[in-house]
């Protein structure tokens, strides 16, 4: 079903369907991407069991974007728990398209349990794309960090989680930047912080993992313990009815 109504009206029929459009039509664009992974923003709440966000066809294999381009879209995609329908000719697939698509983590997030959508690590690996060519060109990690923290501050959105995983030497910069923030205005005064390094040392970061494939298993982790975290606060919430 496409999904053009209000969200007060949405509220009255979404559970009776089980898949609606987000968004208007896709392109093999960047630009088109990211305006649809923000347009489905506002309508990420209702995705659940029985019923899911659908923010268009995917363009992976179009050849209209970059394979780190395409990477990132099929997994905003997945986290968004949106189908992962192929919008390319199949008969034409190159292997960089075949890798993307076949990803055996990126799918499990998508059809996994996770019912609540993953919307910072979205936020995250949108901005992250936009400055990936400013840190190929030479701009200092930290200077990144401190460019992104100070943009949540100006919106009043001061992170209470931040986790920054980084496997070479110019993370320490990174690392430096979020140590030192704990203490400043641009993190919330709950806010807890994980900086992790993979597969070297000594480095500024506090924790350290052996491999990338550790980070997959606590990313998983703290999703879960999230979501049991929500849970809890929904139930918590809920009106006590007296029965006497």
């Amino acid at each position: 079903m496409s999904q053009t109504s209000s969200l007060r009206l949405f509220k009255m029929w979404h559970h009776s369907h089980w898949n609606w459009r987000t968004t208007g039509d896709i392109k093999d664009t960047w630009d088109s991407v990211t305006s649809n992974a923000d347009q489905n923003d506002q309508w990420a709440s209702f995705a659940g069991p029985g019923g899911w966000n659908d923010l268009e066809m995917l363009e992976v294999g179009n050849r209209g974007m970059s394979t780190e381009e395409y990477r990132s879209h099929f997994s905003i995609w997945a986290l968004a728990k949106a189908p992962l329908i192929l919008g390319c000719d199949i008969r034409s697939m190159d292997k960089d398209t075949l890798e993307v698509i076949t990803n055996k983590e990126v799918i499990s997030v998508n059809q996994g349990s996770f019912e609540r959508k993953l919307n910072a690590i979205i936020e995250y690996s949108k901005f992250l794309h936009d400055t990936v060519k400013e840190i190929k060109l030479g701009v200092n990690k930290g200077l990144v960090t401190k460019r992104l923290l100070a943009a949540r501050q100006h919106n009043d959105m001061l992170p209470d989680f931040v986790l920054c995983i980084g496997d070479d030497r110019s993370d320490e910069d990174m690392f430096e930047v979020i140590m030192n923030a704990r203490t400043g205005p641009s993190l919330s005064p709950v806010a807890e912080v994980f900086a992790c390094r993979v597969g070297q040392k000594p480095s500024k970061a506090k924790y350290y993992l052996d491999d990338t494939s550790e980070i997959l298993r606590m990313l998983q982790g703290l999703t879960e313990v999230s979501e049991q975290a929500a849970y809890a606060s929904q139930a918590s919430q809920r009106p006590v009815i007296d029965r006497e």
